[in-house]
Formats: C-alpha cells, sequence, structure tokens
C-alpha cells in the first residue's frame, strides 16, 4: 500500500494536469493553412530580395527642347558679279549677323524662320578706270527646314530655306525686293545634361534671283517646265548661341 503522504503527492500532481492529456484546446489550434494570404505573419516578400512585378522603367531620352532661339555673326563673301553698259557691279564682302527661331516637330526635323542681314556697299567698276561705292543693306529673309543627323550632344544638320532679299539703298536708288534662296549645313554643340544651350556653327549658300523668268516646252517623252533668270551668289560662315525652350515629347 502507498503511504499517506506519496498518495498525497500523487493527488496534487494529476489535480495539476489538464483533463485532456495535456493537449492545446481547440480553441487555440491555428494552422497557417487556415491564415489569409497577407496576413502580418504571412509576408508577400522574400528574404534576399524583391520578386514584386511592375512596370518596366523606360530609359531616359535625350532632352530635346521645343523651340530653339539662335543669334549669330559672321562674315559673308559675294561669289558673282553683274555686267552693266557702264561696268562691273558686285557687292563687297561684308560682315553679317541675324537670328533664327526654330520649332521641332520631330525629334531630328525642326522647321525655322531665319533673318539674316548685311551692311555693306554695292560697288560699280566703271570702264574707264573709276570705282564708285554705294551704301546699302541687304536683308534675307528665308522659311524652310533642317534636319539633325541624331540627337547626341553634337548634332550635323543640313536645310534649306524660300524666301526674299530686300535690298535697301534708300539714299540713291531706293529699295528692292527678289526671290531667293539658302542651302546650308553645320553642327550644334549642345553643353550640359539638359542640352538647353549650345554652340552652332554654320554655312549657307544663298541664291537671290536679279530678273527671272519661266519657260515650258514639250515633246514627245512629255513637258518640260523650267525657271530661268539672272542672280547673285553669297556665302557666308557664322557662329552664334543656340537657347532651347520647352520640352518636346514624341
Amino acid at each position: 500500500m502507498t503511504p499517506p503522504a506519496a498518495q498525497a503527492i500523487l493527488r496534487e500532481q494529476f489535480a495539476s494536469r489538464p483533463l485532456d492529456g495535456g493537449r492545446p484546446r481547440a480553441s487555440e489550434r491555428t494552422s497557417h493553412a487556415q491564415k489569409p494570404f497577407g496576413s502580418s505573419r504571412c509576408p508577400r516578400t522574400v528574404a534576399g530580395g524583391d520578386f514584386s512585378l511592375g512596370p518596366a522603367r523606360r530609359a531616359p531620352r535625350p532632352s530635346l527642347s521645343k523651340i530653339e532661339l539662335t543669334g549669330y555673326g559672321g562674315y559673308q563673301f559675294s561669289l558673282s558679279s553683274l555686267s552693266t553698259f557702264s561696268g562691273t557691279l558686285d557687292i563687297k564682302d561684308a560682315v553679317n549677323y541675324g537670328g533664327s527661331i526654330g520649332i521641332r516637330l520631330r525629334p531630328t526635323k525642326l522647321i525655322e524662320l531665319t533673318v539674316n542681314q548685311t551692311s555693306t556697299d554695292l560697288r560699280l567698276r566703271r570702264f574707264n578706270g573709276v570705282t564708285e561705292l554705294t551704301p546699302i543693306r541687304v536683308t534675307n529673309f528665308y522659311l524652310g527646314g533642317y534636319n539633325e543627323v541624331h540627337n547626341n550632344n553634337i548634332r550635323p544638320f543640313f536645310g534649306f530655306g524660300l524666301g526674299a532679299t530686300w535690298f535697301n539703298a534708300q539714299e540713291t536708288f531706293g529699295d528692292d525686293w527678289r526671290f531667293s534662296f539658302m542651302l546650308g549645313g553645320g553642327v550644334k554643340v549642345m553643353f550640359g545634361e539638359k542640352q538647353r544651350v549650345g554652340l552652332r556653327l554654320q554655312g549657307n549658300l544663298l541664291m537671290t534671283f536679279l530678273s527671272t523668268s519661266w519657260g515650258a516646252s514639250c515633246g514627245g517623252g512629255g513637258c518640260g517646265l523650267g525657271l530661268f533668270g539672272t542672280g547673285v551668289a553669297d556665302l557666308n560662315f557664322t557662329a552664334g548661341l543656340t537657347v532651347g525652350l520647352g520640352d518636346f515629347w514624341n
């Protein structure tokens, strides 16, 4: 038989145990499968990296301006002369200056309005050896466009323009307007990350028609239309500062 003291100890031990054998109650049982996904105990991130899916980032495009303003100066050379009843007539080489405003239509294509001016002398070399000089101001107005080869910091370009030339010699002969066109090209060197300021170097061939006539002819192979006239040509080289305004996004 068990001594009374031992029986008392055993009764205390059995009284301290739960009736269900020490297993957790049903109300306390929790299964990970029953927990909603996304709870604080089931994070969506995985240790060692972020596996979340999202839109891929686009590489930053070159910074292009919508409007470009340019002021320039340079030197203009006369490439032709005219023979008259009194002698040979030409325009002296001189400093030229002007400006332009361009609007970007596509990443590498712009339309541009250009004004170019030269204050010089109209030179008449008479047959008797006497040379007469008449002050004259020659202003060219062109509307055209140009194409950039690419959009890097260094941008070669070429273009053309159509317009008119204004000869102004008010003190002697008055003024006159004539049709003209321009072919040109050069390079722009843009500075900084935003490429809003740059140096523009350019050369232009200017052709002004002093007299023009149209002609048409037809034959067995079809008809043709031509423009004939007498004109003067000039060549200038300029350097200027370009400033870009606004952002262009295609």
